[in-house]
């Protein structure tokens, strides 16, 4: 914070510039192509092979927001209520 304060000026001349904010959008853009051209193989022959692959990449987030909702409410999350891998 103490740095931030001491180098605001710097900052506010430098990454609010024009010239800095279009480079940026520029480059950004072109890493986003990049990523939509990537070649995307599909090893999946049926629903369940599709299934068996998301999966694991959805345990994390399921558990996040069951947390975040449990939190807002004031609770705790069951253990019944988290993905059997989670646990």
């Amino acid at each position: 914070m103490v740095m931030g304060l001491a180098m605001h000026k710097i900052i506010k001349t430098y990454l609010f510039s024009p010239y800095t904010v279009l480079v940026s959008l520029v480059i950004g853009g072109i890493f986003m192509i990049m990523a939509e051209r990537r070649v995307k193989t599909i090893t999946a022959e049926t629903v369940a092979d599709v299934v068996s692959e998301i999966r694991p990449q959805l345990h994390p987030l399921i558990h996040t927001l069951a947390a975040e909702k449990s939190t807002r409410l004031g609770r705790e999350i069951p253990p019944e209520a988290l993905p059997r891998d989670a646990k």
